[in-house]
């Protein structure tokens, strides 16, 4: 019974995020802004293979920064801006 129970609760586990990106997507939007921008914007500048990413919102005008994987230093080039340009 308890080997059953420790069994249930590694999948519900293993099955939370699968479930969360799938049916709560702005739930996981807001929590990647909230936590995990700050946790990873505090490294990201100092650690070999990371960068920062600023941007500015488009309607609010605020700017906003986002650590990021970097794979090769080409990569850290962007494609021209969508939409309109100011």
């Amino acid at each position: 019974m308890v080997i059953a129970a420790s069994a249930l609760s590694l999948l519900a586990l293993l099955l939370a995020p699968i479930l969360l990106i799938r049916y709560r997507k702005r739930w996981v939007a807001a929590f990647n802004s909230v936590v995990t921008n700050r946790i990873t914007g505090r490294f990201a500048a100092r650690l070999p293979g990371f960068g920062i990413l600023t941007h500015v919102g488009r309607k609010s005008g605020r700017t906003a920064l986002t650590g990021r994987w970097v794979r090769e230093p080409q990569s850290l080039r962007s494609p021209a801006s969508i939409g309109s340009s100011p």
